[in-house]
């Protein structure tokens, strides 16, 4: 992960709270918290992104289920 995707999501949570004064407005120790919480959800989606893709590379034939939809014959 580098600073610019931290810096995206960081924006992204602030923007999403009620009452923001805007980005640029907030004081530096905000945009700290802000960035942190970033840097640990980024850490989070990867982390479960590794764990889906191992699963699904290890899964056997068998184990995979495909549903489809039956065409509605009206």
């Amino acid at each position: 992960m580098n600073q610019s995707e931290i810096e995206a999501v960081a924006r992204a949570l602030y923007e999403i709270q009620d009452g923001v004064r805007g980005w640029d407005r907030e004081p530096e120790r905000l945009k700290t918290r802000f960035r942190r919480d970033a840097q640990t959800a980024i850490a989070m989606l990867n982390e479960a992104d590794r764990n889906i893709r191992a699963s699904q590379s290890s899964a056997r034939p068998r184990d995979v289920v495909v549903f489809s939809e039956e065409p509605d014959n009206e």
